[in-house]
């Protein structure tokens, strides 16, 4: 199975205006503001919602000390007596390194919060309608507005076009149309391409579900979809692979998404419905025909090449999983699809590029020089935990933001525990990463390296 990836953020968010009160410099300090105010998309239309009981509220940690915001309007914080020059904004385990007075840390959020499956519900399932199935074929249910993404396991004989069972819900939330969701089902099939071009997936059978819920048998009679549209895809793999130093690669991935949002409302994660899912051994390039039966205006199409490669650190016993990716929207894409922005080179922590840095302080100074390719708008540093035991998945810590090559950590360390950073290089001009917190926008280009294994 594939392992999917997502660069930046399952969530993204709206600029919003800040209204009254704007920040106010005084004698070498000043008011530094925080709106959370949450754009909603739902079947009725877009509605903003303030965040008013936020727990843990915003802070500010500055050169004299953290500062705590207050709640003072509706979704809008306020820390009073900033000191003048960088700071970093804290939201939960999100850290943001800026300058800037008026802070926007609001979510646009497409339909309702997802709720989650228990692992093992079961489903009857009675559906008629398919392609005739063929080895690597797969159902799914997919709903913009349960922003879920459901696959259903079975493997019918080949050959069948209807199937009656019980299937075992492994998707990541509940669809229910009582409740105002959308759901459509599709089956995906795999296409030998003619002329040398990769085999690829795309779908060819959907059904719009007027009627689901997990407690009630799913009945749909699919429709064949004809292919009607096609796009050329190429991906320039020879120029992300030389990003990754010789690393051994996990997977590379090309394709054809679509994102729950309107243009502007838009949040691509790593569970979006695929149309073209090419295979990229050999030269990830052709030109390939797909239909698309998601609808307007909650569903956006956008193509992204990743290379996910996998850091090895034998003196620590570890290795971590980074990636390389480029996202463009439909209308961006340029052939071949190439890295935005390289990968950071001689990740350091304090001053030290040893694969296992021992005594690094609780608040060590991670440090790295700049790609050699492509602009940088920001660097992302994400965090992890080292588990004592092998083959156990490292822990997440938090995530830090800064526009600098160099960046001492907030105190969220423990003496005595092992961690490792992975530190990647953004390219997403058409975001400001140290005043809108959360948001994404296309083109997005991601490339990060490893840090050695380091300990306070």
């Amino acid at each position: 199975m594939v392992r999917r990836t997502w660069p930046l953020t399952c969530v993204t968010v709206a600029a919003l205006g800040c209204g009254a009160g704007a920040a106010q410099p005084d004698a070498g300090t000043r008011r530094v503001f925080v709106d959370d105010v949450n754009t909603l998309a739902t079947p009725t239309g877009v509605m903003t919602a303030p965040q008013d009981q936020l727990d843990p509220t915003p802070s500010v940690l500055a050169a004299d000390g953290p500062h705590v915001t207050t709640h003072v309007g509706p979704g809008r914080y306020e820390a009073r007596s900033v000191p003048l020059g960088p700071f970093v904004a804290q939201i939960g385990d999100s850290f943001f390194e800026t300058s800037g007075s008026e802070l926007d840390a609001g979510r646009v959020i497409v339909g309702h919060d997802p709720t989650t499956f228990d692992l093992g519900s079961e489903l009857s399932v009675q559906l008629d309608g398919l392609a005739p199935w063929s080895a690597g074929d797969g159902l799914t249910i997919v709903s913009a507005l349960a922003r879920a993404r459901t696959p259903l396991a079975m493997t019918p004989a080949a050959g069948v076009t209807a199937v009656s069972t019980t299937v075992t819900v492994t998707g990541d939330a509940i669809i229910d149309t009582d409740q105002g969701d959308d759901a459509l089902i599709y089956q995906t099939s795999t296409i030998a391409s003619a002329g040398g071009a990769p085999s690829y997936t795309r779908i060819v059978a959907s059904a719009v579900l007027p009627s689901l819920h997990r407690l009630t048998p799913l009945t749909a009679s699919l429709v064949a979809v004809a292919a009607d549209q096609s796009i050329t895809l190429s991906a320039d793999s020879a120029a992300f692979l030389a990003e990754t130093d010789g690393q051994p690669i996990d997977h590379m991935d090309l394709r054809l998404n679509v994102m729950s949002g309107a243009s502007g409302l838009v949040h691509a994660t790593a569970w979006d419905p695929t149309l073209v899912d090419v295979d990229p051994a050999g030269a990830p390039a052709g030109t390939f025909a797909y239909a698309n039966p998601f609808a307007a205006p909650f569903w956006t199409p956008y193509a992204r090449f990743d290379v996910v490669y996998r850091v090895d650190n034998a003196a620590a016993g570890t290795s971590i999983w980074a990636q390389i990716s480029t996202l463009v929207g439909v209308d961006q894409i340029s052939a071949p699809i190439a890295p935005l922005v390289g990968v950071p080179r001689g990740l350091r922590v304090n001053g030290s590029d040893a694969a296992v840095v021992q005594g690094a302080t609780t608040t060590p100074t991670l440090s790295w020089d700049p790609p050699l390719t492509g602009h940088v708008d920001s660097y992302r540093i994400v965090v992890y935990r080292v588990v004592a035991l092998p083959g156990s998945p490292l822990v997440p810590v938090a995530t830090f933001w800064t526009t600098r090559t160099s960046f001492v950590v907030p105190q969220v360390f423990l003496t005595g525990i092992r961690y490792v950073a992975l530190v990647g290089a953004v390219a997403m001009p058409n975001t400001d990463r140290s005043t809108v917190l959360f948001r994404d926008s296309l083109p997005i280009g991601l490339a990060e390296a490893a840090t050695g294994v380091f300990s306070p």
